[in-house]
């Protein structure tokens, strides 16, 4: 097993992580693909001789796709931001992509969101495959909170590698039962790469009430890892 912490990027951050004893950290695309800064790739080879001075590796890259799109332009616009989110995990060293499906729009309706999901992850893996960089789907947010949908997705992507990243708190956060908590987390163990461990006390598991704690602080769903 190999642990990490994620953080926004900063050499204040990475020096931190180095400090505390950690080996890997995870970092995202927000903080290279942004106005401020003029070339993401520069950046990219920066941030890189940073990780090797200090002796650290990526576990993931966050991406911040939306495959959730109303217009085929919209769309088309989301793959080329993904295509550079995977040539700057390149640079990184990035074995893994944290991917999200997209974020609920009432104009996209529910019916589509695997269509489009699915459309936009093989799109994606034309680039990654090559590349060797794997796609995590995140439980996270409102569309993709429900296992026995990304195994859907996930399945009906049909690549080695496609898988899940597991956020072991956003099943409770989103409302879900403890029984349903459990069910879904065994059930995304055979596609997972990559995974958030987070716990929280979440006694309605409703998102405003719920309160993120410590590890081994929150309720108990039944795993033991």
């Amino acid at each position: 097993m190999k642990l990490g912490v994620i953080g926004r990027y900063s050499s204040e951050f990475l020096k931190m992580a180095k400090e505390i004893g950690y080996g890997y950290v995870e970092i995202s695309a927000r903080d290279f693909i942004k106005e401020e800064v003029p070339d993401p790739g520069a950046m990219a080879e920066e941030v890189r001789k940073e990780l090797e001075e200090l002796g650290l590796s990526l576990s993931c890259f966050g991406a911040y796709d939306n495959f959730l799109r109303a217009t085929e332009e919209e769309f088309e616009g989301e793959v080329e931001k993904i295509r550079l989110t995977l040539e700057l995990a390149e640079i990184l060293g990035a074995p893994v992509i944290r991917v999200y499906g997209g974020r609920f729009k009432e104009e996209v309706p529910k019916e589509r969101w695997k269509d489009l999901m699915v459309e936009g992850f093989k799109r994606t893996l034309e680039y990654a495959e090559p590349q060797g960089i794997k796609l995590a789907l995140d439980n996270h947010g409102r569309t993709t909170n429900d296992a026995e949908f990304e195994v859907e997705v996930i399945r009906a992507v049909g690549s080695e590698n496609m898988g899940a990243n597991v956020d072991t708190s956003n099943f409770r956060w989103f409302g879900h039962s403890l029984e349903t908590v459990k069910r879904f987390l065994e059930m995304l163990v055979p596609y997972t790469l990559h995974t958030h461990l987070k716990d929280g006390d979440g006694r309605s598991g409703k998102m405003r009430d719920y309160t993120a704690t410590a590890l081994g602080e929150g309720l108990y769903c039944g795993i033991r890892g």
